[in-house]
């Protein structure tokens, strides 16, 4: 039994998209945590005007600037001192599945037309500029123009070719003699060609004569060249039966070259057919796209990052540079005229800062003695002139001592005053004085 199999039928279009997902909820947003203020933003333009004890912030954490001027980047260079480092990042959400949709269905390929008939070429038209129209189909290709008759060839110039004489015996070769001139080359007809003889027997080979010596003789002189004649173009005639082959005779002497005929002239090249026009078959449409796939669903935020640690630090602080030369008595303070930083602490000239914020706080103070200064020196750190909260001292006669107070980190409290007073015993002379105070808590 014979099964014929059908073609295979057209695709079906593609089903409709599903519906979008419902996106994921957002996750919570983390508690605002309390700022600080009195801080700027660190900017390394503005760094060479920041005074000691200048609070800025940077990448997200708080720095405070142990000196004036300082040089560097918060977190890098010794001139800043960490106070809050930058809260975690949190972890990043679960990236959400990328949606894919069905490839629409290929359109059916169109059949190709038939190539038109190659007709003849018409003029060439003006160029238009309408619209394109459709592609027609491919017309049949139309047959190839009958080959124009070829111009008869003309005569070939023959001039009668002299009888080939017998061959000699080979003799010896004898000495070269001088080369004769070049004779003028003669134009004679070609002679026709006769039948070709059989082939006769080889005859056996004689002996090589000996070789003679080379001849050196001086070149003659060319001859004239003789005038190209015209080209014949008359036809061809037929060839010969090959005769069989005779046997070689002896070779005689070569005659005497004829002169060449002169050349026939070139025949006319004969027309060339028209050739038809080429037919051009209609592009099969395109089929039909296929519909776009649904959008996958959006993945789930991610979890909020903790919240940074809410920083209650500097929001008071105070700093002062005074690089004059002053001479201080004993139990004396010390002028705090200088380069200031002031944030909720006000400063009353020359000798006192008064906190504004009760607080826990941490001061430091260095004093610096003149060249030929003798000690010893001391200093103190004093809470409404009758509480010393710090004090250091140098014991010694080197001129040029340094003294630096540091250790009080405490409680004080707002509308008293601090100042820095000469506890060495004498009157010292300085030419550099820095002290600066921070919040660093609220007290309990």
């Amino acid at each position: 039994m014979c099964v014929i199999q059908g073609r295979t039928g057209r695709r079906g279009p593609a089903g409709a998209a599903g519906p979008a997902g419902a996106a994921g909820p957002t996750g919570t947003t983390g508690a605002t945590g309390v700022g600080l203020t009195g801080i700027v933003a660190f900017d390394p333009a503005d760094a060479p005007t920041y005074p000691e004890g200048q609070v800025v912030t940077f990448d997200g954490s708080t720095y405070v600037a142990n000196t004036a001027s300082p040089t560097g980047t918060p977190g890098t260079s010794p001139d800043y001192t960490l106070l809050a480092a930058a809260g975690d990042t949190g972890a990043t959400g679960v990236t959400g599945a990328t949606g894919t949709g069905a490839t629409g269905a290929t359109g059916d390929t169109g059949t190709t037309g038939a190539t038109g008939a190659t007709g003849d070429t018409g003029a060439t038209g003006a160029t238009g500029t309408g619209a394109t129209g459709a592609t027609g189909d491919a017309g049949a290709t139309g047959a190839t123009g009958a080959t124009g008759d070829t111009g008869a060839t003309g005569a070939t110039g023959t001039g009668a070719t002299g009888a080939t004489g017998d061959t000699g015996a080979t003799g010896a070769t004898g000495a070269t003699g001088d080369t004769g001139a070049t004779g003028a080359t003669g134009t004679g007809a070609t002679g026709a060609t006769g039948d070709t003889g059989a082939t006769g027997a080889t005859g056996a080979t004689g002996d090589t004569g000996a070789t003679g010596a080379t001849g050196t003789g001086a070149t003659g002189a060319t001859g004239d060249t003789g005038a190209t004649g015209a080209t014949g173009t008359g036809a061809t005639g037929a060839t010969g039966d090959t005769g069989t082959t005779g046997a070689t005779g002896a070779t005689g002497d070569t005659g005497v070259t004829g002169a060449t005929g002169a050349t026939g002239d070139t025949g006319a090249t004969g027309a060339t057919g028209a050739t038809g026009a080429t037919g051009t078959g209609a592009t099969g449409a395109t089929g039909d796209t296929g519909t776009t796939g649904a959008t996958g669903a959006t993945g789930d935020t991610g979890a909020t990052g903790a919240t940074g640690v809410t920083i209650l630090l500097v929001t008071a602080a105070a700093s002062t540079v005074n690089t004059d030369t002053q001479t201080v008595a004993n139990d004396g303070n010390f002028s705090l005229v200088g380069t200031q930083f002031l944030n909720n602490v006000t400063f009353t000239a020359p000798d006192t800062f008064t906190i504004q914020q009760s607080g826990n706080y941490d001061i430091n103070a260095i004093v610096s003695a003149v060249a030929g200064q003798a000690g010893p020196l001391g200093i103190d750190v004093v809470i409404d002139g009758i509480t010393s909260i710090a004090g250091g001292r140098v014991r010694g006669t080197t001129a040029g001592q340094e003294v630096t107070a540091i250790g009080f980190t405490g409680a004080i409290f707002a509308g008293q005053t601090i100042r820095l007073t000469n506890t060495s015993g004498q009157a010292i002379t300085t030419d550099y004085l820095r002290l600066t105070l921070n919040k660093i808590g609220e007290t309990i």
